[in-house]
């Protein structure tokens, strides 16, 4: 949890009270992280912990329709996975270099994995107007629909087979 920035975010949130964050994935299972932020994950009345939840559920559906943002300020993970589902589902992206994932103009870059840069980025988000958070939500899903997809994706492997082969020859 300490790898995907979850310390930052707790701690950033802890300072925010007026702002809610759900926490999605496997908590319990990283038993000394969940013993040391056990005060930020529970006891802490705007930070809920939803555990793992699979994409397909309407518990996802529902939890990604009442939320803005996925903020994943994590140290790696490139071409995040669970970033471009977040975005599949309309969220807008707030995350470090380190994922790997474009947000063009629709996201937000945390230049670096601070508790500070991710409360800024939480307070620049929340402050702006409706209908540009609704932009950059749209622009987020359609960044997605254009280039990650699985049709897309069987383009590129194949392209990428074919250098391949053009490379041995």
């Amino acid at each position: 949890m300490v790898h995907k920035g979850l310390d930052l975010v707790l701690e950033a949130f802890v300072r925010m009270p007026e702002y809610a964050l759900t926490v999605c994935g496997p908590v319990k299972e990283e038993k000394d992280f969940e013993e040391t932020y056990a005060k930020e994950l529970y006891q802490t009345p705007n930070i809920h912990v939803a555990g793992a939840i699979r994409l397909d559920t309407a518990e996802f559906l529902q939890l990604a329709q009442s939320c803005v943002a996925v903020v994943f300020p994590s140290c790696s993970e490139a071409n995040c996975g669970s970033v471009i589902q977040c975005m599949n589902a309309g969220l807008i992206p707030m995350i470090t270099p380190e994922t790997a994932v474009d947000v063009e103009d629709f996201g937000f870059l945390l230049q670096e994995p601070t508790v500070e840069e991710v409360e800024r980025g939480v307070r620049h988000v929340a402050s702006l107007p409706a209908s540009e958070i609704k932009s950059r939500s749209r622009k987020s899903w359609e960044y997605i629909r254009t280039y990650h997809t699985r049709e897309r994706f069987a383009v590129e492997y194949e392209r990428f087979v074919a250098e391949l082969l053009n490379a041995n020859r």
